[in-house]
């Protein structure tokens, strides 16, 4: 198992790791993402029935990896975003003239 894992992953590592980049938000994710897919691919490698072509499979994989990811970011984000519309107003604290006039 391990040399077919080495033979796909040399065969299809430059598909691979252009869809990370396509769909990376920051310059380290895609190396993120990378690693993620090839985890996935080792993890699911033995389920592989051959239903279809074995770049096909990859290339699912891929996509539903680099997909989820940018989903959890894009919630991340919104909720970052949220946050930062949330407008604070500061009490207005009396001067020592109004004290003193009272």
């Amino acid at each position: 198992m391990t040399e077919t894992f080495e033979k796909i992953l040399e065969d299809t590592k430059e598909k691979i790791y252009r869809i990370c980049k396509i769909y990376a938000v920051s310059p380290l994710e895609p190396k993120d993402l990378f690693q993620e897919v090839i985890f996935t691919i080792w993890k699911s490698l033995p389920t592989f029935k051959g239903n279809s072509s074995i770049d096909t499979w990859i290339y699912r994989i891929t996509l539903n990896v680099c997909l989820r990811s940018k989903q959890k970011s894009e919630k991340t984000y919104n909720k970052t975003l949220q946050l930062e519309s949330i407008q604070f107003i500061p009490l207005e604290i009396p001067n020592e003239d109004n004290q003193q006039e009272k």
